[in-house]
């Protein structure tokens, strides 16, 4: 299984604490994704992948990312993987958690699996033909707004999209706990972000709240 982590340049100090959470047995297999850089690139590192993209489109850049890394035979086409944000966080038991859950996935016909119940934040345990699905549609996009980016990640929009996940062809699963809304708390610093806990694999992902007039941070 590779770890693929969308990030952009000024969130350090969040990718920093959550590779400090990363077991140690998964560090040596990860999928880094950089977006708004000056060209597209991809390199490999002591088993660690670099993906440098020109476009932004927040996590909808794990597809691009895990096809070139397929594309490019750094990963063989039928492994797993995690697709996270740079904003998550592991906890102690995330390592057995996901290990068992990919125990039961690879002897099934899931290619898509949600970690929470609903989808949050797009984040699943993935493979072929899924990635490649995804790749597909969202190769041609440039630029995606953050409400946009959360548009998307629901299936029951008043206008539903081809680019929400949710809505893909079979194949896809969940676990059935959701993600639990724990309140506000400040995380990187003064700036409060709403924390979600993934019960399933003991994940915590770190929200900034958007609101009618509120424009995103961009920042940790």
């Amino acid at each position: 299984m590779y770890l693929v982590i969308p990030t952009i340049k000024g969130y350090e100090v969040a990718l920093n604490m959550l590779q400090e959470s990363i077991p140690v047995a998964w560090r040596s297999k990860i999928i880094y994704v950089y977006q708004k850089e000056s060209e597209d690139s991809i390199q490999e590192e002591n088993g660690c992948i670099t993906v440098k993209l020109k476009r932004n489109i927040y996590e909808y850049a794990n597809w691009i990312a895990a096809q070139m890394s397929i594309d490019a035979k750094l990963v063989k086409s039928d492994e797993w993987f995690l697709f996270l944000h740079d904003t998550c966080k592991f906890g102690p038991r995330s390592q057995d958690l996901i290990e068992k859950i990919l125990a039961k996935l690879t002897v099934s016909n899931t290619t898509l699996f949600w970690l929470s119940r609903n989808g949050q934040a797009n984040i699943c345990l993935i493979r072929q033909p899924m990635i490649a699905y995804g790749y597909d549609l969202y190769k041609s996009i440039d630029r995606m707004t953050k409400e946009e980016a959360v548009q998307y990640e629901w299936k029951w929009l008043k206008q539903p999209s081809p680019l929400c996940p949710k809505l893909w062809p079979n194949g896809q699963a969940a676990v059935r706990e959701v993600c639990e809304l724990k309140g506000d708390r400040p995380i990187y610093g003064p700036n409060l972000r709403s924390v979600g806990y993934f019960h399933a694999i003991d994940l915590e992902k770190y929200y900034y709240e958007l609101r009618e007039g509120r424009a995103h941070i961009e920042a940790p």
